[in-house]
């Protein structure tokens, strides 16, 4: 079956809704190790470092390609803009290749003051890949605000990929008046601080981005906006795991237009894992505005929850919960996703995989081994 969606002022045409073969390999491996970033670059025109001092005098040189061994860990001072990576400048280190986990850039917990700023800022065409990325907290209850990366407003083509962030109170990746950004093949996760505790999150309005490959888990919103005029996403092939306390994807109310929540919010294409009664009683998706553009576009994704469900405290809840005017009708939304679907995990020779139905998709095991029972290890 085949579909003409309106979504805004943008058409998807004749979009499939279910455009899944047996085995789905339109990311590679969600979640990362598929793209080393490291083979792209010409070693004459790159600098390797090992230490703090290495790095900053790095990116203080004017030197856009910087490399760091993935058996390194560097300590960031615990300071507002620690970090500053200017415009056009990537900062890389080899997660996936021959094993390695990725260099490491970490803040160790302090104590519970706020803290309510960002480790590393971004200029514009900044791209980051293969490292980790360790923030301060990764519980729930907890005071600190600690953002991992912030863009500076009105920059743009921020590109994060192949890295795990985990860690931060406020969140791992703020994206602040900043347009074209693409977070893509990461494993992003325990960042789930009650009221806070964001994936990734666009702010402050003029903020736009792509967010697909990822595996996001425990993180209370996955992906979430403030609702500002210009802020949009669009979400795809995600696989999203349990989260913190809270929807896994979100959109606020502007605070300052009343009934406005963003520009344009799009979900396309994902899974979701966890949800229903079973598995918590939060909604996958959660638009607390409607859509400057129009109705949300919301598409081609599979549900564990049912589309309706009563909750442990037998409360009415939803997969999918929008004010009027923010998504299609009902009967749509289900014509158009499937819900109530059995999804399992299974590895099988070094590769693990989400299965549902007849179908497979390649996901990073570090991010799911947990969810693997000793009967799913086997190949089918």
């Amino acid at each position: 079956m085949k579909i003409k969606l309106l979504v805004g002022s943008i058409v998807l045409s004749s979009l499939p809704i279910f455009a899944h073969s047996s085995v789905i390999n339109s990311c590679g491996t969600v979640g990362g190790y598929d793209y080393p970033y490291i083979e792209d670059i010409n070693s004459q025109n790159m600098l390797s470092v090992s230490s703090l001092a290495e790095l900053e005098a790095a990116l203080q040189s004017g030197i856009e390609n910087i490399f760091i061994p993935g058996d390194t860990t560097i300590e960031l001072p615990y300071q507002n803009n620690a970090l500053v990576i200017p415009d056009n400048v990537s900062l890389f280190s080899d997660r996936g290749r021959n094993g390695s986990e990725g260099a490491m850039l970490k803040v160790d917990y302090i104590d519970e003051q706020e803290y309510n700023f960002p480790i590393i800022q971004t200029g514009s065409n900044v791209h980051i890949s293969g490292l980790r990325l360790q923030g301060p907290v990764k519980h729930i209850d907890t005071d600190v605000l600690t953002l991992g990366i912030q863009t500076q407003e009105d920059s743009s083509g921020l590109i994060v990929e192949n890295s795990e962030l985990y860690g931060w109170g406020g969140g791992a990746i703020s994206l602040k008046k900043t347009q074209n950004a693409r977070i893509h093949h990461n494993y992003i996760h325990l960042n789930q601080k009650r009221e806070r505790g964001y994936g990734v999150v666009v702010q402050n309005g003029d903020a736009s981005t792509a967010v697909y490959c990822n595996v996001f888990d425990s993180n209370r919103h996955s992906i979430a906006g403030s609702g500002k005029e210009g802020e949009s996403y669009t979400a795809s092939n995600n696989i999203i795991l349990q989260t913190g306390e809270g929807h896994s994807l979100d959109m606020h109310e502007d605070a300052d237009s009343s009934g406005d929540g963003g520009q344009a919010v799009n979900v396309i294409n994902n899974w979701f894992v966890f949800g229903g009664t079973e598995w918590g009683h939060y909604p996958s998706v959660k638009l607390r505005g409607v859509p400057r553009d129009g109705l949300a576009g919301i598409t081609g994704n599979i549900f564990r929850s049912p589309f309706e469900f009563v909750d442990g405290g037998d409360r009415s809840k939803r997969a999918l919960e929008g004010v009027p005017g923010a998504m299609h009708s009902d009967p749509v939304l289900q014509e158009l996703n499937q819900f109530n679907v059995d999804m399992t995990f299974r590895k099988a020779e070094e590769q693990c995989f989400l299965d549902y139905q007849d179908k497979s998709v390649p996901v990073l095991c570090q991010a799911v081994e947990k969810y693997i029972s000793t009967a799913q290890t086997q190949p089918r």
